[in-house]
């Protein structure tokens, strides 16, 4: 990471076939026709943004985030899908792109920051509690 230019931004369709590449590699039973059209879907939210992490002018890492207001946690931004390229993992950007999510969120006055976690992935587990986050409740999920 020395020397380079590391950066968050919103992103959006003009950045469409990095950011089905990058969500590929998180979910690759998805067929990619499926993962742009639920792309397509999620810019058209009001409440949503896609988070780039670029280094210099590559794009080498995003989340989906959903700005939500509850009850018991106030203005929260909810995450997921936050995946770095597999030839940049385990250098730190991750915890630089948490870093950087955190820091939008004091700036939007955000309260909390709320991800879902795959149960398989066991690594995403371990990065997370490394990030100061914590099981809190468990997610239901029923397929329609």
């Amino acid at each position: 990471m020395e020397n380079q230019v590391i950066r968050l931004e919103v992103i959006g369709i003009e950045f469409e076939n990095q950011i089905i590449r990058l969500s590929k590699q998180l979910n690759p039973k998805v067929e990619e026709k499926i993962l742009i059209k639920r792309f397509h879907q999620m810019i058209e939210m009001e409440n949503y943004n896609c988070f780039g992490l670029f280094e210099n002018s590559s794009l080498i890492g995003i989340s989906n985030g959903w700005t939500t207001n509850r009850f018991y946690c106030g203005k929260q931004l909810e995450i997921d899908n936050l995946v770095i390229d597999e030839e940049k993992r385990s250098k730190g950007y991750g915890d630089l792109f948490i870093k950087y999510l955190e820091n939008f969120c004091k700036q939007g006055n955000y309260e909390t920051i709320e991800l879902n976690s795959y149960i398989r992935n066991s690594k995403s587990h371990k990065f997370y509690f490394n990030n100061d986050f914590k099981i809190t409740e468990y997610h239901f999920f029923k397929e329609l």
